[in-house]
């Protein structure tokens, strides 16, 4: 009989939450196909997402920390959140003990509470997403970087340029996101879904989990920008917005909730979204025309990858300017430059890289 860890391995996931579900998402995208390609294994997920319901929806199990977000709005003082994330690191690793950690984005921890555990016995993946050039070569970066052994690059070979430890392997998985084409429901199911009217154009509007007064301010002005637009408004319910952005006095507008919304991408026929990894290959994937805002990140460079983008063709770069917006949804309504958006989309990222991203870590056991 193989050995326990072998037939059945333990492997843990490490997501951090910024302002969405970016991270927590990915993560869950790479834990589904594993799952698919072993499925004795045993899985466990540490996140910091204040949206931790979708880990449970998609079938794992967690433990949860206290996000930055909720220590700012309750006072928790930064010594004593380190201290307690530094102890559930500790213990969650050592009573799981697992074969294989997964980690995104930051290879020590947020706030270096995976320090202590690079260390132990166990192997090591670090999902490395693009970030800001002066963050991917600071030498605590890199230094935490060289513990690992699997850098799992999410996007295609040779669009990017990072910054990667000598001698660590690689596996450039290509775009990772949590569902394909093929797994989305059918244009009529997904409007059935979301309780949007079956027929006529359908606008979709998202700019991640929220959290922030500057995304409430963007959908104020998507909607002024979109005033007078013969299409049903489609808003994505921000799991992290505290800020009530929607009134009366849009009629058109229909607020939709689902997990993963992807799944029912076909029940849109255009969006406006804001530069975010996720969502913004999700809509390049389904071939959704769209509308891509980018804001300024201290890790992701939302403009540089509105601008490559731009420049394949298969986005149209927006403002956060009422007039500018509203001249780009013209061009939007356009079915030739629709079509040419879509087409261009489907044909630049064809497949979620999840897979490759799941047989990379599992060659580690």
């Amino acid at each position: 009989m193989a050995p326990t860890h072998i037939t059945a391995p333990r492997i843990l996931f490490y997501a951090i939450n910024g302002l969405g579900l970016g991270h927590v998402t990915r993560q869950l995208a790479i834990a589904n196909a594993v799952r698919l390609q072993r499925p004795q294994t045993q899985f466990l997920f540490l996140t910091t997402s204040e949206a931790d319901n979708v880990i449970y929806s998609e079938g794992f199990a967690s433990v949860k920390l206290p996000s930055r977000s909720a220590i700012a709005r309750t006072g928790l003082r930064p010594k004593v959140y380190n201290k307690l994330a530094q102890s559930v690191v500790m213990n969650t690793v050592a009573a799981f003990n697992p074969a294989i950690i997964v980690v995104d984005t930051f290879p020590a921890g947020a706030s270096q509470e995976l320090l202590s555990t690079l260390s132990w016995e166990m192997r090591r993946a670090f999902v490395f997403r693009a970030q800001q050039t002066e963050r991917m070569r600071d030498p605590f970066f890199q230094a935490a970087l060289s513990s690992y052994d699997l850098c799992i690059v999410p996007h295609a070979p040779g669009s990017e340029d990072l910054v990667i430890p000598d001698g660590l392997r690689q596996a450039w998985a290509g775009d990772i996101f949590i569902r394909s084409r093929e797994q989305a429901l059918s244009p009529v199911d997904a409007r059935a879904q979301l309780g949007l009217p079956p027929s006529g154009k359908t606008l979709y509007v998202s700019f991640g989990g929220g959290g922030t007064d500057e995304i409430a301010q963007a959908l104020k002005v998507t909607l002024e920008a979109a005033r007078g637009l013969d299409w049903t408004i489609a808003v994505a319910d921000a799991p992290l917005q505290t800020v009530q952005a929607l009134s009366a006095e849009h009629s058109n507008v229909i607020k939709v909730r689902h997990y993963p919304m992807a799944e029912c991408f076909p029940a849109f026929d255009a969006a406006v979204s804001a530069g975010g990894y996720n969502t913004v290959n999700e809509l390049v994937h389904f071939g959704i025309p769209s509308i891509v805002i980018p804001f300024r990140r201290g890790l992701d460079d939302q403009y540089a990858r509105v601008q490559r983008l731009t420049s394949l063709g298969v986005i149209l770069p927006g403002e956060l300017n009422v007039d500018q917006l509203r001249s780009q949804l013209t061009k939007l309504a356009n079915k030739d430059t629709a079509a040419a958006l879509s087409e261009s989309g489907k044909n630049l990222i064809r497949q979620s890289g999840a897979s490759a991203a799941a047989a990379a870590i599992l060659d580690l056991l």
